[in-house]
């Protein structure tokens, strides 16, 4: 199981690494890395904006997936199949917050 908890949280320490360049805005617009909607693409001041509020939350949810991943393992009575269930559902849920808040920030930002 140690394997499987290391997988969990190198997703989560991968995801937090990939949302720091989003953070700092060093990612120019572009059709394949970052929060693309037709609306931050038309736009490089909404492109910025949306790009580092959605790093933070992908960076958030990175360390949550991280954390989630060496805490359930110390659970006791957590076996194979739970751990992995419960982590792949918590990765879908906490990925699904960060893009849906993320989607919120975007559409209220102005044009």
């Amino acid at each position: 199981m140690s394997s499987l908890i290391l997988t969990y949280a190198a997703v989560g320490i991968l995801l937090a690494l990939v949302s720091l360049p989003l953070i700092g805005n060093k990612v120019r617009p572009n059709p394949i890395y970052g929060f693309r909607t037709r609306r931050t693409l038309s736009n490089p001041e909404i492109w910025y904006a949306a790009n580092h509020y959605a790093g933070i939350q992908l960076f958030v949810a990175g360390i949550c997936t991280a954390l989630l991943a060496v805490l359930l393992a110390l659970i006791p009575g957590v076996n194979l199949l739970s751990y992995s269930t419960i982590s792949a559902f918590a990765i879908i849920i906490i990925l699904t917050v960060a893009v849906i808040r993320s989607m919120i920030f975007a559409n209220s930002l102005d044009d």
